[in-house]
């Protein structure tokens, strides 16, 4: 897991926290199937956007959430609006070159907010949406990266709340990724 932060508000620039989860096997297939579950619904999504050309945040959250919802199976609410507000950004990121409909990477990484995670400290754990239920996974990370954990404020109604990356994989072998393996989970805070 890696929190990307700014240090002092001077510099700006986010630093990175990379945190490293230990999942049960169990709990590893979870996550796996939400990072897929996660993709599939935003290429779902961005079918939908290209489809009807929209692809502002709110006109796309008025078009596709219930499709979405209704089309891929065990999807929850914040995740279809996470999906949604993902297609937005790749497409505000692609201005210039929208030729064809994006699909996303059933490997690719998968963003949470603090509706989809929450951290317990003192524990050393961090709690995360799945599409069986929520699963709660220790971390690990170096000294410095836990005492940054510790200082961010992971609230859904802060400005400054963090974003979560999961990945569902953690190695790349000659680039590579080897699927099924969940061990890298990227958080990020902007200030």
């Amino acid at each position: 897991m890696a929190i990307r932060r700014s240090a002092t508000k001077r510099h700006g620039l986010p630093t990175i926290v990379q945190l490293r989860l230990t999942p049960a096997p169990a709990q590893a297939e979870a996550l796996a199937a939400a990072v897929l579950l996660c993709n599939e619904a935003a290429t779902v999504v961005s079918r939908l956007a290209w489809q009807h050309r929209v692809f502002t945040v709110l006109e796309l959250h008025r078009l596709a959430y219930y499709e979405v919802r209704g089309q891929v199976a065990g999807l929850g609410a914040q995740a279809a609006v996470r999906a949604i507000a993902r297609v937005a950004g790749a497409y505000a990121n692609r201005r210039a070159s929208k030729k064809r409909a994006h699909i996303f990477r059933p490997h690719g990484a998968v963003s949470y907010d603090a509706r989809l995670m929450s951290f317990n400290r003192d524990a050393r754990t961090v709690s995360l949406w799945t599409p069986s239920g929520r699963v709660t996974v220790p971390y690990t990370g170096r000294p410095e990266d836990l005492k940054a954990v510790d200082t961010l404020p992971f609230t859904g109604t802060s400005r400054h709340s963090a974003r979560t990356h999961l990945f569902g994989h953690r190695y790349r072998c000659r680039g590579q990724p080897r699927p099924g393996v969940f061990r890298h989970l990227q958080a990020g805070r902007h200030l």
